[in-house]
């Protein structure tokens, strides 16, 4: 997933229609650590193993973590996941990569991963960057045939990721945007940043790549979601190894959350519009209109507009 630290090596031009303050913006609302209504505390005792209700304490808004991880169990049984993005912006991109893996009791029992076609171009810094093509996603699955399977797959564990709020952001946009939000999606996670940040404050960067240089962790599919999964898994393990006896508080289970801004269709006059946009500049379209948003539609012809000049 892209890190505050890979948003300069993208070249957001002025013409992808992109306002830089916003995304400043929705990098620290996707790294915020929201605060939502009472937890259900049974999903959280079922996906940890906990047998004493009683040891859990006041689960409003944050879980109270000096109670919860008085076993191992809590710690060791997870699902580590990493998303990969068309963009920094949760609620203006799509997902384009998926990997997960689960851990019960502190061992791997399933993986997931799956490309997704996000019915979009690809700009050149993002495959630059993931290795991710636009070729290899034409051909993959769209996102609401693989979140069904993702859903599925994740069950009512809890989440862990380098800045998992953000992954949680982006997979609840996604759900949005496909129509297919569960009536009920509150998830929980532990965040290697956040430990990183309290733990090692002395260290300057802690990006995924800091932390492994820093753990000497070999990430061989850097931006890639499965090398970021079990990167992440190391850098988790390395930091309960070397802190969790003496900083239990440090590592705490936080309940997700991210808002999603209301989206509309595209117009039947945008439809019109960007087709003959794209037919009087010879532009080839990688993606399906009809599923572009209202806001997806507006920026995308302002760049053919910004780049091509209009239609005379």
């Amino acid at each position: 997933m892209l890190s505050r630290n890979d948003v300069t090596m993208i070249n957001f031009k002025e013409n992808d229609g992109i306002d830089r303050l916003e995304q400043q913006k929705n990098i620290s609302s996707a790294h915020r650590i929201g605060k939502e209504n009472m937890v259900n505390i049974e999903r959280v005792v079922e996906a940890n193993n906990i047998a004493d209700l009683s040891s859990i304490g006041d689960l409003s808004n944050e879980l109270d973590t000096s109670k919860v991880l008085d076993t191992s169990k809590v710690l060791d049984t997870y699902i580590a996941l990493d998303v990969e993005a068309t963009g920094i912006s949760p609620n203006k991109s799509r997902i384009i990569e998926i990997g997960a893996i689960k851990v019960k009791n502190g061992v791997e029992i399933e993986r997931f991963n799956s490309l997704i076609n996000p019915c979009l171009p690809l700009s050149e810094d993002i495959q630059q960057l993931t290795g991710i093509t636009a070729a290899m996603v034409e051909k993959a699955p769209r996102a609401k045939e693989v979140l069904s399977d993702f859903l599925d797959f994740c069950e009512d564990y809890v989440w862990l990721g380098h800045s998992i709020n953000s992954d949680y952001g982006y997979i609840k946009a996604e759900l949005v945007k496909n129509e297919m939000l569960p009536q009920k999606f509150q998830k929980f996670g532990y965040d290697t940043l956040n430990i990183s940040r309290i733990v090692l404050p002395q260290l300057e960067k802690k990006a995924l790549r800091n932390m492994c240089e820093y753990y000497k962790i070999e990430n061989h599919n850097e931006h890639r979601a499965m090398g970021d999964v079990m990167a992440t898994i190391q850098l988790f393990e390395k930091l309960k190894k070397d802190f969790y006896k003496d900083k239990k508080e440090s590592f705490k289970l936080y309940s997700l959350a991210f808002k999603v801004k209301k989206l509309q269709k595209i117009t039947n006059w945008q439809k019109n519009y960007l087709n003959d946009l794209l037919k009087y500049h010879k532009i080839t379209f990688s993606g399906s209109i009809e599923e572009l948003t209202m806001s997806e539609a507006s920026r995308y012809i302002d760049k053919i507009i910004l780049t091509h000049g209009v239609k005379h």
